[in-house]
C-alpha cells in the first residue's frame, strides 16, 4: 500500500499564519535579497516518520527553522521571545537558538520541532 499525506497537517501552512502575527514579512525558503529588513525566512529541516504500527507510519516528527534577518542587532530578543511564545503556544517544542552575522546582516535562528500521530 503507497503511502499517503492526506491525514497530516500542513505544518508549513500553519506556521506563516503564526508568523505572519509578528507583522514583519514572512518567506518560505527563499527570502529576496532586495535589501529590506527584516524579514523572517523558515524552512523545513527534517520530516520524518518516528511511530510505526502494523508495517505503517502512524506519527511523524518535523523540525523548523525560523531565521529573522535584520540589517541591525536591535530588537533581537524581543524577536526571539515573540516568536518561542507564538510558536510554544501552538504546540511546537523550542530546540535551539543560535546568532551570526555575516557582512552587514544578522540572522536569529530558532529551531522547533513537532510530532504528530495519525
Amino acid at each position: 500500500m503507497a503511502r499517503t499525506n492526506r491525514n497530516r497537517t500542513n505544518w508549513n501552512t500553519k506556521i506563516a499564519e503564526l508568523l505572519l502575527t509578528t507583522g514583519i514579512p514572512v518567506y518560505h525558503d527563499n527570502a529576496p535579497e532586495d535589501g529590506s529588513y527584516p524579514l523572517i525566512q523558515y524552512s523545513t529541516l527534517s520530516d520524518r516518520p518516528v511511530l510505526h504500527a502494523d508495517n505503517r507510519t502512524r506519527g511523524y516528527e518535523a523540525v523548523f527553522r525560523i531565521t529573522l534577518i535584520n540589517n541591525t542587532p536591535v530588537g533581537r530578543e524581543v524577536f526571539k521571545a515573540q516568536v518561542i511564545e507564538i510558536m510554544e503556544n501552538a504546540g511546537f517544542m523550542w530546540q535551539n537558538t543560535a546568532t551570526t552575522r555575516d557582512k552587514n546582516e544578522y540572522y536569529t535562528s530558532i529551531d522547533f520541532s513537532v510530532g504528530e500521530e495519525l
